[in-house]
């Protein structure tokens, strides 16, 4: 099993662990809204507001944490060995900021994992807002990524 399929995995089952707990044990302060229907399936973060679940979430986000920052370090070395760093400066820059937006990323991931809205709310809020951030700029940089090595593909074939 490669080190990514282990770090889906445990992501995966994390979110069943903690989802069939609050769903057998019956937490009705953390799956109820506003109108009193009952949520069968409770937000993430709803269900790591209580204490067994936060617990369970931190574990396992402790265990899955380390194989994401080893796959970013392995993604960063496999983009800058290919034959598109070796011919394009602009692409081994994007390269490089691709890997410190994804450390950046996995690091405030840890950060909400580890300090509770209810303990610091500031902290949870900055860490959570720059987290979704480096989301959403990590992907739309590794399309321009994905597009830079086509094009690269594409001039080397074209040239033979």
């Amino acid at each position: 099993m490669t080190l990514y399929s282990y770090a889906i995995i445990l992501q995966v089952q994390n979110y069943l662990v903690l989802q069939m707990y609050s769903s057998c044990c019956g937490q009705q302060n953390n799956s109820c809204v506003f109108l009193q229907v009952r949520n069968t399936i409770p937000s993430i973060s709803a269900v790591t507001g209580v204490t067994p679940q936060r617990y369970i979430w931190r574990v396992c986000i402790a265990l899955h944490s380390t194989p994401r920052f080893a796959i970013g370090f392995i993604y960063y070395h496999y983009y800058m060995r290919s034959l598109t760093a070796a011919t394009s400066r602009a692409y081994r820059a994007l390269v490089r900021l691709l890997f410190f937006v994804y450390t950046v990323e996995n690091s405030c991931l840890v950060g909400v994992t580890y300090i509770a809205n209810v303990e610091n709310y500031r902290k949870y809020w900055c860490h959570c807002f720059c987290c979704i951030l480096c989301e959403n700029y990590y992907f739309s940089d590794l399309l321009m990524l994905i597009i830079l090595r086509v094009e690269t593909y594409l001039s080397c074939k074209t040239m033979l």
